[in-house]
């Protein structure tokens, strides 16, 4: 006997196909926004991290431009006047950048002299040994040796008119300072930069405590498994000259994030976001792909 008419087998073959083409169609569509979301979101945050170094550089570089503009003064290059003298005319120099804590003299011996007259030895410092070979160097955040705050150091040389180093001038700054001109950089929802050095400390955070903590995912991760894969990305970048895009996983979340070089201090600007902030809209698609097919 027949169990099927011609009318019924025809309807369930060519229906299968209608509701197997429907569907297809809708994970190409799916596949193919995917993508598109993602070449663009890797876009931004490539030029997003680009934009923050440079701008971070350009900041860098003015403060390299003010206090090399006081190095010049003649106060600073005559050697008949006291440290005494050129420390205080350093603290009224301080007051023209709302940024800049302190103004201070270093001679070519690494005695680090203050507006009091007192002196401290600095010369196992790495920002008086770079600024003694005629280098600008804008420091990492460490503990001052005055009082014990963290701070962030830029040293220039004094040269008298036979290019020959007679001083170094220091400007402290916070070491907040890197943290606060990161901390209104946002991505998606909730993405935000942070700067790590060659070593992969943190330097600069929204979190300013993981600056004070003196976070480092490398030394983290040996007692926390967890920090593997922010680990395994940040060791992957260390060594690069190229930026490029990244994902790691933290706390359960998946981030996609890219990175670019200070070209002032060859530090990294991480610019990150959790992934699926920007892939709401491929949820949503699919949903109604599934929906549309189904009716």
């Amino acid at each position: 006997r027949q169990r099927f008419s011609i009318k019924l087998k025809l309807l369930l073959i060519f229906g299968f196909l209608l509701v197997v083409s429907v569907f297809a169609l809708g994970l190409l569509a799916m596949n193919m926004a995917r993508k598109a979301v993602t070449e663009k979101v890797e876009a931004h945050l490539s030029d997003k991290a680009k934009d923050t170094a440079e701008i971070l550089d350009g900041r860098i570089e003015a403060f390299f431009q003010f206090v090399e503009g006081i190095a010049r003064s003649e106060i600073l290059r005559n050697k008949e006047v006291s440290y005494k003298e050129k420390s205080r005319y350093l603290a009224k120099e301080a007051s023209f950048s709302k940024d800049i804590r302190v103004l201070t003299i270093i001679d070519t011996k690494g005695n680090f002299y203050t507006e009091d007259g007192n002196s401290l030895i600095v010369s196992d410092r790495h920002y008086f040994a770079e600024a003694k070979k005629g280098n600008n160097y804008f420091s990492v955040p460490y503990l001052s040796r005055v009082d014990n705050s963290m701070i962030i150091t830029v040293a220039v040389p004094v040269m008298d008119d036979m290019r020959r180093i007679t001083a170094i001038i220091c400007a402290d700054l916070s070491a907040e300072w890197l943290s606060n001109n990161i901390k209104d950089v946002t991505v998606g929802k909730t993405g935000y930069a942070y700067i790590i050095n060659n070593e992969g400390n943190v330097l600069g955070h929204k979190d300013y405590n993981r600056v004070l903590q003196g976070s480092n995912s490398q030394v983290m991760v040996k007692n926390n498994e967890k920090l593997r894969s922010l680990a395994d990305f940040e060791k992957s970048i260390l060594s690069k000259t190229q930026s490029e895009v990244g994902y790691y996983t933290f706390d359960g979340i998946t981030n996609i994030a890219s990175f670019a070089i200070m070209k002032s201090t060859n530090w990294k600007v991480i610019v990150k976001a959790p992934e699926n902030e920007f892939m709401g809209t491929i949820q949503t698609l699919r949903l109604s792909m599934y929906a549309i097919g189904a009716v």
